[in-house]
């Protein structure tokens, strides 16, 4: 993956700095009170979460003064929390390339490619930085930090140990190392390693050493002292997080103790999830949550159960990534609250009683929960709920010492997807562990959205499959009405590509959809049916990608981009057939509401998405969902064509009982109650 994109190296995102109107440069180093003034703004901005408009301020700034780094590092950084890391990261690719030592920005870039594209791509993206190995300082440190993402640990330990047995740069060196392997949690290695440029007496702050390296030192040293009282010795210094994270658990779980049986209708329930975003969890979240409210009001029973609620929903942040409140009106018009549990002040949080017991190791945490443990746990001490319902594995990691710290009596554990393994660009190493601990507990359960889910997870944790409860996605019938400038947009089309058939998909824009292999197969069933057209329903980081593809197969006027919108029944309706070529999934929602439309599906058999239709009746699932063929994704496509008006309405009949009998609303949110209290 190339660095510079289609823009010039010297444009970030805006207009490169031009001279003033008499023709004279403007000064190219900004004096100290431009350089105070920038950061005071970059911080009200942040404080402010008025990210766009901090951007667009930012961008004139570095546009004065285009050679000061800082200032487009902090546009970039505005750009990043406005338009979203996958959006920002052609920026953030050109930032690395006009300011090679940048290490934040490449840094960046890796991450981004490697949860984006997977490992290879930003494997042969550091190799590209760095094609003759390992830099002197500066660069030294970017370089590390890089393979550090990609968890190459060994080539970085073997590399920064040569160059400490050499005596090249020793302090520095050794400091960087000692950083990258307390970041890592191995207190023990960090230590020694500190401890070679020269031994010391085991004080706090070794006045022969190093200012930076003694503090270093004093920090590691005080961190072990913590350890060795909470009775974890050198094991636990050599793996911090996962042993610091399982003693807190495992306390935490002994003074929750065993929950009283439920009995009576269920009380308050909050909801966890990241944020709001257009995702299919989302989705699923907000149905569960405004369909039991209304059962709650309406005063019925939910399958065998009633709840007297209320249901409440947590995020972490709603304004941290671009429409992170997708679903926030749906929620609201509910009357359900929304609270972000990241606002919770981290004083106020860390004061809490119900983190007494370990306040004083919650830096030890591993990332996210350091931050996110004792707000949540503070929020829900203070709400008292019957249930704790976290969505999707993130979740789980953030919230699930919190809601065992707060003594929820049921905690629910939603997973909707493959297990972190089988997504190896978003495992964690404390995701294993943090599993098997929290379902040692009495009263927390595990449930997945799909058969294919439940077993897998069973497999990985070693436990039974029936200890997996399914609930299916209940889907709500979409509105077929047009929402803002739908029909004109549609209208358009029809007028440029009148057509018999139409093949369409609603998902992100994004590798895992692979809309551009999507683009091929469009491109070899046009060749067999000229009379086809396409419609993409759907935004995403490869969505230019998508456009310059289509344009360069020679299909662009017979395929419809219509960005992300809100009246995906309407765009349904249009269709003939739904094709999505994902390479893993949960249960996709698509591809039940595209049948509940009446619309015949295909699809790879990634994770559920075979279990949402019935092969060769509603629906094709490809053989394979590594690498499909455009041959047989062309050929089941124009299987589910026919030309008999009574085969389609045939098609269309079996495909609506399909997705209303499996997936009903009722059956799902019944399922949920019985997990809130079996």
């Amino acid at each position: 993956m190339p660095l510079i994109h289609d823009e010039p190296a010297d444009t970030l995102g805006h207009r490169a700095s031009r001279p003033d109107g008499d023709g004279s440069a403007q000064p190219s180093h900004p004096d100290r009170g431009t350089r105070d003034m920038a950061e005071a703004m970059f911080a009200r901005h942040v404080r402010m979460r008025t990210f766009a408009q901090g951007a667009r301020e930012m961008d004139s700034l570095a546009t004065r003064f285009p050679t000061h780094e800082r200032f487009h590092l902090l546009a970039m950084r505005l750009h990043d929390r406005s338009e979203g890391r996958p959006a920002a990261l052609a920026g953030w690719m050109r930032l690395a390339e006009r300011f090679p030592h940048c290490g934040e920005a490449f840094v960046i870039v890796v991450r981004t490619v490697l949860r984006m594209t997977g490992r290879d791509a930003a494997r042969a993206l550091i190799k590209a930085r760095f094609p003759d190995g390992a830099p002197a300082l500066p660069y030294l440190g970017m370089w590390a930090r890089a393979w550090e993402e990609v968890g190459e640990h060994a080539r970085v330990d073997a590399t920064l140990s040569a160059l400490l047995e050499k005596r090249a740069m020793p302090v520095d060196v050794a400091s960087l190392h000692a950083g990258l392997l307390r970041r890592r949690g191995d207190l023990s290695a960090a230590q020694a390693v500190l401890e070679r440029l020269q031994p010391a007496p085991d004080d706090d702050a070794p006045a022969t050493q190093d200012g930076g390296v003694a503090d270093q030192l004093a920090a590691l040293r005080r961190d072990r002292r913590l350890l060795a009282r909470r009775g974890l010795g050198d094991t636990a210094a050599r793996n911090m997080h996962q042993a610091v994270l399982r003693d807190c658990l495992v306390s935490a779980i002994a003074r929750r103790g065993t929950p009283p049986a439920m009995r009576g209708p269920v009380g308050r329930v909050v909801m966890f999830n990241g944020s709001l975003g257009a995702g299919g969890a989302e989705r699923q979240l907000v149905n569960t949550a405004v369909g039991l409210t209304h059962a709650a009001r309406a005063g019925g029973a939910i399958g065998d159960y009633r709840l007297d609620g209320p249901v409440e929903v947590a995020c972490r942040a709603l304004d941290d990534r671009p429409h992170g409140d997708f679903f926030l009106s749906d929620l609201t018009s509910a009357g359900i609250s929304v609270d972000c549990y990241s606002q919770i002040p981290a004083d106020v949080a860390r004061s809490d009683t119900a983190v007494g017991g370990i306040r004083d190791v919650l830096h030890l945490l591993p990332a996210p929960l350091d931050a996110a443990t004792a707000r949540v746990a503070a929020l829900l001490r203070q709400r008292r709920p019957q249930v704790v319902h976290l969505w999707q594995d993130g979740m789980v990691l953030a919230a699930g010492l919190g809601a065992v710290l707060a003594a929820v009596p049921r905690i629910v554990l939603s997973v909707r997807s493959a297990p972190p393994p089988d997504r190896p660009e978003r495992d964690r190493p404390e995701y294993h562990m943090l599993y098997q601990t929290l379902l040692s507990a009495p009263g927390i359960v595990l449930a997945a959205n799909s058969c294919f889910a439940a077993r897998r997870y069973a497999t990985w944790l070693g436990i039974d499959e029936a200890r997996v409860r399914v609930i299916y996605n209940g889907v709500r019938p979409l509105g077929e009405t047009p929402r803002g400038d739908s029909s004109v947009f549609m209208a358009a089309f029809n007028a440029q590509a009148p057509a018999a058939r139409t093949i369409g998909t609603v998902m992100r824009l994004d590798d895992n959809k692979r809309p551009l292999l999507w683009l091929d197969c469009a491109a070899r069933m046009l060749a067999q049916r000229p009379d086809l057209r396409f419609i993409m329903v759907g935004d995403g980081p490869l969505a230019q990608q998508c456009h310059a593809h289509a344009r360069g197969l020679g299909i662009a006027d017979r395929v419809l981009f219509t960005g992300r919108r809100p009246d995906v029944g309407f765009w349904l309706r249009h269709f003939d057939v739904f094709v999505l070529l994902s390479r893993w999934e949960g249960l996709p929602n698509v591809l039940i509401e595209a049948q509940a439309a009446g619309i015949p599906v295909v699809t790879t058999p990634a994770g559920g998405a075979a279990e949402t239709l019935v092969d060769g009746v509603t629906g094709i699932v490809l053989p394979d969902a590594l690498a499909p063929d455009t041959h047989a994704v062309s050929a089941a496509v124009l299987s589910l064509l026919p030309e008999s008006a009574t085969s389609v309405a045939t098609i269309a009949r079996d495909a609506r009982r399909v997705a209303t009998e499996r997936f009903s609303l009722l059956t799902m949110l019944g399922k949920t109650m019985e997990a809130y209290v079996e």
